[in-house]
């Protein structure tokens, strides 16, 4: 069978769904038709026993400028080292993170809902509260 230029063939296997759509989002960028066949569009068995693997197709006379984009796309990336971000000293010189404070916030209320539970069956006062007239 002759292999037209506008047949659609797969470029790559993304690792899910949101992946390919950044994928042919980013093809599109560079003016590469391609599409990413899914289970929301019916095109394609994307289950977990196949491993959700999601196929991007584009036109076969696209393939080679849709991998010169792709690796444009992960050149031109920003590679962060977190380890080398220097985020400053607090005032006091201990850092308090939103986690540390919501966890005594929600320390502080597990303590004050034990504390009215007792209170509301007497147990401070040697007993629950009497029941009835």
């Amino acid at each position: 069978m002759a292999q037209h230029p506008d047949d659609i063939v797969q470029l790559l296997d993304a690792a899910n769904e949101f992946q390919a759509g950044i994928i042919v989002e980013t093809l599109a960028e560079a003016g590469i038709t391609a599409k990413a066949l899914t289970m929301m569009t019916g095109d394609a068995n994307t289950s977990p026993s196949t491993g959700g693997r999601v196929p991007v197709m584009v036109r076969r006379d696209q393939v080679e400028a849709a991998r010169a984009a792709l690796e444009q796309r992960r050149s031109d990336s920003v590679d962060i080292d977190w380890n080398e971000v220097d985020i400053g000293e607090s005032a006091d010189g201990e850092w308090v993170g939103p986690n540390k404070a919501r966890n005594l916030a929600v320390g502080v209320a597990l303590v004050m809902v034990v504390l009215f539970i007792f209170w509301l069956f007497g147990f401070f006062q040697g007993g629950p509260p009497p029941m009835g007239p």
